[in-house]
C-alpha cells in the first residue's frame, strides 16, 4: 500500500486498522515530501508529527525510514515481502515537479463512471 504524507495525516484510519491486524502481510509505504500535492502543493501541517511514531503507536512492530532510492531498493530487496506482519516504511522524498492539476470533473460524473465500470466487471 502506498500513500502520501498528506493522505496519512488527513486519514490515519488505515494506519490504525492495519496496525491492529498484527498478522497481516502488508508493506505500507508513505511518500513523505511535506506537502499536499492534491490541493496545490501547500505545506503539510504535520511538520511536528513523526509518522513512524504513529505507526509504532498503532501496533506496527516493523517500522523504518529511508532517505534515498538506493536505501529503499536495499530495504525492499532484503526485508518485507516474506513477513506475515505489517511493515511500515517512511520514504523521505523531494518534490521535483509542480503539483498535479486539480480534478475538474463533476463528482456525480466520476461516481457514475465508477459505478458503470463496476457493473461491467465480471
Amino acid at each position: 500500500m502506498a500513500e502520501g504524507d498528506g493522505s496519512l495525516l488527513m486519514n490515519p484510519a488505515g494506519l490504525i486498522a492495519v496496525g491492529a491486524a498484527r498478522r497481516l502481510p502488508l508493506v505500507h509505504l508513505v511518500l513523505d515530501d511535506g506537502v499536499y500535492d492534491s490541493t496545490g502543493g501547500q505545506r503539510c501541517a504535520g511538520g511536528s508529527v513523526d509518522p513512524t511514531e504513529w505507526a509504532r503507536d498503532c501496533g506496527y512492530n516493523d517500522v523504518s525510514t529511508v532517505t534515498d532510492v538506493e536505501q529503499l531498493s536495499r530495504f525492499l530487496d532484503e526485508k518485507p515481502f516474506s513477513h506475515s506482519w505489517p511493515v511500515f516504511v517512511r520514504c523521505l522524498v523531494t518534490r521535483e515537479a509542480d503539483p498535479p492539476p486539480r480534478v475538474t470533473h463533476d463528482l456525480a460524473d466520476i461516481s457514475a463512471s465508477i459505478t458503470a465500470f463496476m457493473a461491467s466487471a465480471p
